[in-house]
């Protein structure tokens, strides 16, 4: 398989697996930075395991922190140089949090800091080319909110599976996925878990 190494700063890179070295369960692993040739400031955000970049109505949806989110075809990724080439174009202070494969016929979810989720059909993200910057996916309703996770809900999914939240205070909690509603993208979203929470000053 390929590897591809998404980075905060909305870069790609690629390692075939066989790249990276087999070890044993209990060994410390290798420096991400002696397989990639990582710019200043970059940390990998995503790592996805691609077998054939080639299979239609394949495509890489990506979110950032802002809660901007685009959609590229996969085939689109099949060629990437060694040093990296950028996925996704970001405004400044923006960084990217999340990519997922999906099918076109899916659901986005994206989740906020504050404890909000938005949900909404992934067809309402026309597919663009590589360096763009993507659309609006939620507006923030609390200063200082920002996305914090993205989930894809794939098509035929939704009666009897559960949402799982974790917090960085280590509360967690299900819920049903049929207690967030399809809503329009670029929208507010429900409350998710409710918490306390403080604007900054």
């Amino acid at each position: 398989d390929h590897l591809l190494f998404f980075t905060n700063s909305g870069r790609v890179y690629e390692r075939r697996v066989y790249n990276v070295p087999e070890m044993s369960r209990t060994s410390q692993g290798r420096a991400i930075a002696q397989l990639l040739d990582l710019q200043k400031g970059e940390k990998i955000t995503n790592t996805l395991a691609i077998k054939d970049f080639e299979k239609e109505e394949q495509y890489l949806v990506f979110a950032t922190s802002k809660g901007t989110v685009k959609k590229t075809a996969l085939s689109a990724y099949g060629n990437i140089r060694q040093n990296g080439i950028i996925a996704i174009s970001l405004d400044e202070g923006d960084s990217l949090i999340g990519v997922q494969v999906t099918s076109g016929k899916d659901h986005i979810m994206l989740n906020t800091k504050s404890g909000l989720a938005v949900r909404f059909e992934e067809s309402d993200v026309r597919a663009m080319g590589r360096p763009a910057a993507g659309v609006t996916g939620v507006r923030f309703k609390r200063e200082g909110d920002e996305v914090v996770d993205m989930i894809i809900v794939h098509e035929g999914i939704n009666e009897g599976h559960k949402v799982l939240t974790g917090c960085a205070n280590g509360y967690g909690k299900r819920t049903p996925l049929e207690d967030y509603p399809v809503k329009g993208r670029g929208t507010r979203g429900v409350i998710n878990i409710c918490l306390l929470y403080t604007s900054p000053s």
